[in-house]
């Protein structure tokens, strides 16, 4: 009887983290749409159900991608090649989502997570990526750009903000680099 009630508790909790784990994740497509998890947040703080409940306010969530380019350089001598690496950060909208269930009703009600609503403000960093035509960078401007070629994307992801940390967040539904 004993075993039975082990190993019966033991499933029991094998089954919560395995569900903890697939519900902690966030979703958002191309346009910045989607859905973060309540637990996604909170693992990602280290956070209990508490501190969750008394920082929930005070979240809120960026997207970055970087991207390096090849820059190619036209002078009356020989040309020259450059490479620029940019980071785009665009704020993400979002509002808190609960369901109908009855969850833990904190200070902010029944919160289950965040409702994406859409990118915001696109602000970069890093150099700025350049137009055909332009001076050539690192050369004072003389010469002319002849190709600007996107070569590759970095690193980049849904960011948790909160009381200047920033913690990249796991999706599941693939999105398209800004």
């Amino acid at each position: 009887m004993f075993r039975k009630t082990m190993a019966a508790a033991a499933m029991g909790v094998g089954l919560l983290l395995a569900a903890a784990g697939s519900a902690s994740a966030y979703t958002m497509d191309a346009g910045g749409v989607g859905w973060v998890g309540k637990g996604e947040v909170q693992s990602a703080y280290g956070w209990n159900n508490k501190a969750m409940q008394d920082n929930v306010a005070g979240v809120t969530f960026v997207y970055d991608s970087t991207a390096t380019y090849e820059v190619v350089c036209e002078f009356d001598n020989p040309g020259g090649h450059h490479v620029i690496t940019n980071t785009k950060r665009s704020s993400v909208k979002a509002t808190l989502g609960s369901d109908a269930r009855n969850n833990s009703s904190g200070k902010q009600g029944p919160m289950t997570g965040w409702y994406l609503t859409g990118f915001g403000a696109v602000t970069s960093t890093g150099q700025a990526v350049p137009s055909v035509g332009d001076g050539c960078p690192g050369n004072s401007g003389l010469g002319a750009i002849t190709s600007v070629t996107q070569t590759g994307t970095g690193t980049g992801g849904l960011y948790a903000l909160w009381s200047g940390q920033s913690r990249l967040l796991t999706l599941t539904v693939a999105t398209t680099t800004l």
